[in-house]
């Protein structure tokens, strides 16, 4: 390669700090996993799984097609591929930002591959694409709140900014102790800061919404049990909402929580219908904080995320059964463990405000 176009790579990796090997992206639609930098579907043995939306994996270097579509190799940093290192072909050179999401960007210590620039000119095009990416897409909340995963829903941003600023209001007692089964669901728990730990919280929330509601804002569900009767709708007990709660939780929790924090309108909510947004129990917002709220004080009671004394469950445990089954139990706990890796291991460097 010519020796000023080298210079010129020097400067395309800088300008690509935010999308070179250090950094963290999610991908926002299905991809094949691909063993080689060869993308011809009809490739046997290529294709070594899928990457589904919400996995979070690291930029290691590009590839251009001749067709001019881009891959990239990636190492996957969640899901079932994490470890791997693995090609995607992620389309247009066009519009990149479409394909890739960058969720948190870090200083680049390995330089980055073109393997396709071969002359001064296709340096400086990568340059001009650099640039236009940068402005694209450089708009990552660059917080390990970023890495939390919420399914393959596309509202994960809001979902991430409505649970963050709950905990932060709502959830002290989470984000400043340590429940003694802590370890079971992030072992690194004690040495994190309050960024990484409103992201664990944030993440065990998101696995329990995922078996509660398939994160589908308007779900509803009967309310199997000896307390199944709505003590404010006089009607059977509904779950409702992402972390399926009941209007009678606004009663019951009104003199325990701050005030607004269960804030449901059970007499407008009637006059709309049963699956509507608008009803203030079905509002992610409002249904996300008076879960948060509910869980801060059962684990501040019961000093556990879910246990069992001879009274009963304690801890998130003695509302959500979610963390009493142990099928649905274990699952977001690797959830928890796999965040817990992502946001404390050595892939995760450099945060919004400095270095760790």
């Amino acid at each position: 390669m010519f020796a000023h176009s080298r210079l010129l790579i020097l400067g395309w990796i800088s300008l690509l700090a935010s999308i070179a090997e250090a950094d963290i992206i999610r991908f926002e639609a299905r991809y094949f996993a691909r063993s080689t930098f060869d993308f011809r579907a009809s490739h046997r043995g290529n294709v070594v799984g899928v990457l589904r939306p919400g996995v979070t994996a690291r930029i290691l270097k590009y590839g251009t097609l001749p067709s001019g579509n881009l891959g990239a190799k990636v190492r996957v940093t969640g899901g079932e591929l994490a470890g791997r290192e693995v090609w995607i072909y992620y389309g247009s050179k066009e519009k990149p930002e479409r394909h890739l999401k960058i969720v948190r960007s870090t200083e680049s210590k390995d330089p980055l591959e073109c393997t396709e620039c071969k002359t001064t000119n296709q340096v400086e095009e990568k340059i001009s694409e650099a640039k236009a990416i940068v402005d694209k897409v450089a708009g990552g909340t660059g917080s390990s709140v970023s890495l939390v995963e919420w399914g393959s829903s596309r509202r994960t941003d809001d979902f991430n900014r409505i649970t963050a600023n709950a905990l932060r209001k709502y959830g002290r007692h989470l984000l400043h102790s340590s429940p003694k089964d802590i370890a079971d669901y992030c072992p690194a728990f004690h040495s994190m800061d309050e960024d990484q730990r409103i992201g664990f919280w944030s993440q065990l929330i998101s696995g329990m919404v995922n078996f509660e509601s398939n994160y589908v804002p308007t779900a509803r569900e009967k309310v199997v049990g000896r307390r199944a009767s709505d003590k404010v709708t006089g009607r059977m007990k509904i779950g409702e909402g992402l972390m399926q709660l009941a209007y009678s939780d606004e009663l019951n929790w009104k003199r325990i929580l701050p005030a607004g924090v269960c804030d449901f309108n059970w007499n407008a909510d009637s006059k709309l219908p049963l699956r509507d947004e608008r009803r203030t129990i079905q509002n992610p917002e409002k249904n996300l904080t008076c879960g948060i709220g509910i869980l801060n004080r059962l684990v501040e009671k019961g000093d556990r995320i879910s246990g069992k004394t001879s009274r009963g469950w304690i801890g998130g445990a003695a509302y959500w059964a979610v963390l009493r089954k142990p099928k649905t139990k274990n699952r977001i706990s690797r959830m928890t463990r796999s965040y817990c890796e992502r946001a404390s291991g050595p892939a995760a460097q450099t945060l919004a405000g400095g270095t760790r």
